[in-house]
């Protein structure tokens, strides 16, 4: 393969990682690893999948199955606290659906969860960043919006990420 030529997207010196890391090369690191469990980011990844998944669940009871629907089996095995993590996501999607411009948002729009996507940047130095959208809701009319929540402790970093992923939209 060193015989081929690269490729546009992947000249020699390109640095490609994730969004995260990008942005967390850029000075120490803003936050505190919780040893490797992934809870937190599993009950973002719920509520994420509650955009795509469902409006305005009805009842508790069908909330919570729809919750548990939506936790793959790789995902289970990661937490032994399947239920605090379904009440944690429950919580904030609850939350989330009570706000007026949230639920205008929704009413109105295609919504897609977990939206992956690749950028070029040259901010400083050229780099393919890798990332995934949170929920990017398209309205009939064409307006695109980035819906980007943390369940976590707010960092420097997050309008940066942002900002990133409406870039990303855009292009």
């Amino acid at each position: 393969f060193e015989d081929l030529p690269p490729a546009p997207w992947g000249a020699r010196g390109t640095l490609r990682q994730s969004v995260t890391e990008w942005l967390s090369a850029g000075g120490p690191v803003t936050h505190v690893a919780d040893g490797g469990r992934s809870d937190g980011a599993l009950v973002g990844m719920l509520v994420h999948r509650l955009f795509q998944a469902a409006r305005r669940p009805a009842e508790e009871r069908d909330q919570r199955a729809l919750v548990s629907a939506l936790i793959r089996p790789e995902e289970r095995a990661t937490t032994l606290e399947i239920e605090r993590v379904v009440d944690e996501a429950l919580e904030i999607w609850n939350r989330l659906i009570r706000r007026p411009d949230v639920l205008a948002i929704l009413e109105a729009a295609d919504v897609s969860a977990e939206v992956p996507f690749s950028l070029r940047v040259n901010d400083g130095a050229p780099a393919v960043l890798r990332g995934t959208i949170d929920c990017l809701v398209v309205a009939r009319e064409g307006l695109v919006t980035v819906v980007e929540f943390k369940t976590g402790a707010p960092r420097d970093d997050h309008q940066r990420q942002l900002d990133l992923y409406v870039r990303a939209a855009r292009a």
